[in-house]
């Protein structure tokens, strides 16, 4: 729908082509644009991918996978900077980050812990600062969960120096995903998008089956995958896209959960 509505916009601009700058879901949605109407296109620039599937098993496997992949790569960042610090440094402070070396070790000795609190408080800190990164960007968010991280693990609360300054309000008591709201209008246009509806028990099983695949990513289910899985949309599913004569500039990126580098990969493999 969306595709069919740039095209009549180009048309009653009176312009022969259009060119796309597509960031996010509008990634998908300039897929779709360039696979119905390569004609119409003159340049097109897909930006932060997402990886937009028909199957909600597919979809919610990508949406907790990305979490992983994102942390991932965030704690291997702090990792890399403690061989550089040459000189000692005060806690929290210069070029070293917070909870270097080996963020994800405190993560699971947390959470695997006999203290349940500390558990539940680590893990919606991580969902928390995963959040924020798609809206506020690595800095400052992902050096705030750093430091949020290690005061945790050493002190057992979030009032260390360098944690929570700055941090979204949530961060200091009932956490949860910055800037994103159970059935946020977003997830309805991806309810759109996706063929498959689950029962009460199908959703059920899902995230168990998630829980263990992605201990971490399976957080990202409990707003988005599942509001999608018991959507009351109508299914629209996205058609398969490609143009083998029309090329593309593809960007992608490595510290936002919403639009994983797999995804870009994905959309690079399937021309445009």
């Amino acid at each position: 729908d969306l595709a069919h509505d740039l095209d009549a916009m180009r048309a009653a601009l009176g312009s022969n082509t259009l060119s796309l700058v597509g960031l996010s879901y509008g990634t998908e949605v300039g897929a779709v644009y360039s696979t119905l109407y390569p004609h119409r296109v003159g340049r097109l620039i897909l930006d932060g991918n997402m990886e937009v599937v028909n199957d909600i098993h597919r979809a919610a496997d990508w949406m907790a996978r990305a979490i992983e992949e994102t942390w991932a790569g965030l704690t291997h960042a702090c990792d890399s900077t403690i061989p550089t610090s040459l000189t000692p440094q005060a806690e929290g402070t210069g070029g070293q980050c917070s909870a270097g070396p080996y963020p994800d070790q405190k993560l699971q000795s947390m959470l695997k812990g006999s203290n349940k609190t500390l558990a539940a408080l680590a893990m919606n800190l991580v969902s928390s600062g995963l959040g924020a990164l798609s809206a506020g960007g690595v800095a400052p968010y992902g050096a705030l969960t750093f430091a949020c991280l290690e005061s945790l693990y050493r002190h057992g609360h979030l009032e260390a120096p360098g944690c929570c300054a700055r941090f979204p309000p949530a961060a200091s008591g009932a956490l949860g995903f910055v800037g994103h709201k159970v059935a946020h209008a977003s997830i309805f246009v991806l309810a759109a998008d996706a063929a498959t509806r689950l029962t009460p028990a199908g959703v059920a099983t899902l995230i168990s089956e998630m829980a263990t695949k992605y201990p971490l990513g399976v957080t990202a289910l409990m707003e988005n995958a599942v509001a999608m899985a018991v959507s009351p949309i109508i299914p629209r599913p996205v058609p398969a896209y490609g143009s083998p004569t029309l090329p593309a500039l593809i960007v992608g990126s490595l510290h936002d959960p919403a639009t994983p580098y797999s995804a870009a990969q994905k959309m690079a493999g399937d021309p445009p």
